[in-house]
């Protein structure tokens, strides 16, 4: 767009515009920093962060058990009438615990993994080969066995990615909480980029959920 044409140049290979604001990625020389860090249109430049997954064993850590047994007005916490917006490696929704094919997933036909988005391959489908994103819906599903799910993947088969795609994932969740009744994170959950402080504005007072990062 207009914005972003004002700080392209010879020094400066724009790859990306971030859908959730008026940022882009891009490969840069030194000389490419030191014009942005000059220009007028710029607010901030900071490093594409190459982020990772791990954490396998989250059940006790989270306290699971506590939640099963606690009771808000009579009833257990099921997650019933709600979605969580998982970002990782994707999920095997393919797999006989969520009984979903492709084609029913890209027809939004699946009864658990309602949506997603793959932002590590640029298409539509979350499936997952690297398995920790199933892994973690597994851990929120033991959790909260009546939720939902959307699904957001931003790491490669090898569980690795940038911190582009995750900014990219939370707005995703963001544009869905309507939609299919997602819990977002409080908003000092993730303000530790300007990238992601922007994107918090974006956040109600009153929605509010956890968010972890690793």
């Amino acid at each position: 767009n207009a914005k972003t044409e004002k700080i392209i140049t010879n020094n400066i290979l724009p790859l990306v515009k971030l859908e959730s604001m008026d940022a882009v990625t891009a490969i840069i020389d030194n000389q490419g920093l030191k014009e942005l860090e000059q220009n007028p249109y710029v607010k901030a430049v900071e490093y594409d962060y190459p982020i990772r997954a791990f954490l396998t064993e989250s059940l006790p850590i989270i306290n699971a058990t506590k939640v099963h047994t606690t009771l808000i007005k009579n009833h257990n916490i099921t997650g019933k009438g709600f979605s969580a917006c998982i970002i990782d490696t994707g999920v095997a929704y393919n797999l006989s615990k969520f009984g979903c094919t492709t084609q029913q997933f890209l027809n939004k036909e699946c009864k658990s993994i309602l949506d997603g988005i793959d932002y590590s391959n640029n298409d539509n489908d979350p499936l997952d080969d690297h398995g920790h994103g199933t892994h973690v819906t597994g851990i929120v599903s033991a959790v909260a066995p009546n939720s939902t799910f959307v699904e957001v993947k931003i790491l490669d088969s090898t569980g690795a990615g940038i911190f582009s795609n995750l900014v990219d994932g939370l707005n995703y969740c963001f544009e869905n909480v309507q939609k299919y009744n997602v819990i977002l994170p409080q908003r000092d959950g993730f303000e530790f980029t300007s990238l992601t402080k922007e994107l918090s504005k974006s956040l109600e007072p009153n929605q509010v959920g956890s968010a972890a990062r690793k």
